[in-house]
């Protein structure tokens, strides 16, 4: 995949399709459900699904040494299905925490299938936040914390990244 940063909401397709920062992440995921089957049992729950990325991505730090290889030392994930009360489909989210050389982090993302994509194939979007070791997230070191702080109701002003 690829990955942009930004402070100004989510880059647009574009900023993807030209961005040189790409990443190759493997997982490892403990479920009682295949993520495959979200779409097609809504019934099924996620909440036990988790595990650990690994794997690598490019950073270029304008040292003018380019693009370098940089790997997290940890990084564990958590998905969650979230049914709205007022929708039939579900919304599976992801939430993940963990530590690179550059310091600790938190993220927030979904879980879609594209129409484009195969019927197992599933595109995860993250949004990763570097936190302060002063800031209270840092202490969190499961990925459950980072959902437990974010509000699930259905109203669309309630759902704030951490």
């Amino acid at each position: 995949g690829t990955w942009v940063a930004s402070s100004e909401g989510l880059p647009s397709d574009d900023d993807f399709k030209d961005s040189l920062n790409v990443f190759k992440l493997h997982a490892d995921i403990s479920a009682d459900c295949p993520l495959s089957k979200v779409r097609a049992h809504p019934a099924c729950k996620l909440s036990q699904a988790k595990g650990s990325f690994t794997g690598s991505y490019l950073l270029d730090q304008h040292d003018g040494l380019g693009l370098q290889t940089f790997h997290d030392k940890s990084h564990h994930f958590v998905i969650e299905t979230i049914q709205d009360d007022n929708e039939d489909d579900v919304s599976p989210i992801m939430a993940a925490c963990g530590d690179t050389e550059f310091g600790r982090f938190v993220s927030i993302g979904r879980v879609v299938q594209p129409p484009d994509c195969e019927r197992n194939q599933r595109e995860l979007t993250l949004a990763r936040r570097y936190v302060d070791n002063r800031d209270p997230r840092a202490k969190w070191s499961k990925p459950s914390s980072v959902l437990e702080s974010i509000d699930t109701s259905s109203s669309p002003d309630s759902r704030q990244a951490p």
